[in-house]
Parts: structure tokens; sequence; C-alpha cells
């Protein structure tokens, strides 16, 4: 699934960003976590046991960015997104048959880059359409988390694109542009040396893993007492 998601965001890679500002990372916990998946998760799950190819598996975004693009403010963003949120560190292991979401106090992550700037701009849009369909079609290791993937695609100076790739079972299309928005006010305040004005997280993502799992349940018994 492509969501084609465009943005347009400018980034200056020229400046010297947070100058004596300290970037809190704020973990949910520093132990890891372990959780049931949720019914919806479980039905992606089956369907990534069928076809770990099939295309309603991967949510994928393209968001078009204008200016001199720091790929380190990106990452570092996204590094940010990484510890704010636990989806975006968690992945999916059998225990005992069966999936089970395993969240980790820390992940590695990487923004891959490819440079297409000294293509002519024709040649460079058909290779940046190849690129961002093999990306959106490329599996998910489902054990190993992020189940994330970030590609920075330069086109020109001043022109380029983020492909943003996320497995379903963690996310939906909701999910990424809440990923868009917060991602845009973390560059805008790195490149003002400022702190982010982030919206405080209502609900721990292990709490609604529980609470789906508990309304998922009584759904069941109201229907078997019925």
């Amino acid at each position: 699934m492509d969501t084609n998601l465009k943005t347009r965001e400018r980034i200056d890679d020229t400046s010297t960003p947070m100058s004596g500002i300290d970037w809190p990372i704020p973990l949910e916990g520093e132990a890891t976590l372990q959780f049931p998946c949720t019914p919806e998760q479980l039905r992606v799950w089956r369907l990534h046991q069928i076809d770990a190819r099939h295309p309603a598996l991967n949510l994928a975004a393209r968001w078009r960015l204008e200016g001199k693009i720091s790929s380190s403010t990106l990452e570092k963003a996204f590094a940010l997104m990484i510890a704010r949120h636990a989806a975006l560190r968690t992945c999916i292991v059998d225990a005992g048959g069966e999936p089970t979401q395993i969240v980790e106090s820390r992940v590695i992550f990487r923004i891959s880059m490819i440079d297409l700037t000294s293509l002519p701009e024709a040649d460079a849009h058909i290779d940046a359409e190849r690129a961002a369909r093999m990306e959106a079609n490329t599996p998910f290791e489902l054990t190993m988390p992020p189940l994330m993937r970030v590609t920075l695609l330069r086109l020109s100076s001043n022109i380029s694109i983020l492909l943003v790739t996320l497995h379903h079972i963690i996310c939906d299309a909701r999910s990424i542009n809440i990923l868009a928005l917060e991602t845009s006010e973390i560059c805008r305040a790195f490149h003002s040396s400022r702190l982010p004005q982030l919206p405080i997280l209502p609900i721990s993502y292990g709490d609604f893993a529980t609470a789906q799992l508990a309304r998922h349940a009584s759904a069941q018994k109201a229907d078997v007492e019925f």
C-alpha cells in the first residue's frame, strides 16, 4: 500500500541546530516489554505468514522535501520518534507457538540515502519511482525492529523525496499522518534551536494493547452469552 503522502519542509543543513539544548529521549521504560498481539495484529501476522510480499502488509509514504536537506537532522528526528513511540520499537516473535509483540528499549536505526543529482531530471524521477516501488514492496522481517525503513532520495540540490515504509502490524494510515506531523515539528524545532512542541501521549502502547485485548474478550463473551 502506497499512501503517496507528500509534505514540503525546508531544512537547511548549513546551520548549527539545537546549540546548547539537551534533547530528551522519552522512553516508556528501560526494560524490554512483552504483550500479546491484538486481534488486528493477529490477522496481519497470519497474512504475513501466507505471503510476506502481500501489498497490504506495507504502508508506504512519499514525502517531498524542499530546500537543503540534512540527513543527520532527519535521522535524529526519526530517532526521537522511535524513542517516543513504542510501536516503532516493536517486533513480533513466536512465543510458545503464538505471535507476541516485543517492545525493545533501544533499536538501531539508520536512514538510507540514494543520490540521483548527477542524472538528468527525467532519469532521476524514473529512478526515484523505481526505488519507491521497490521499497514499498520489500518485505519486513517481523522479528527485527524497527519495522520501519526510511530512504532519502536526492533529486537535486533543493528537491528530495523521503520514502517512509512501515509494516501494517505496527501502524495504520492514521499513524503515518501522526508520524509526518511530529517528524516535521521535530525538524523545525531542530532548525530553530528549540525543543519540539509535541502532544502528550494519551495512553502507553502497552495499555492500548491491553485495552484492545480486553474489548475483544468482552465482545466474545457477550456473543457466547447471547
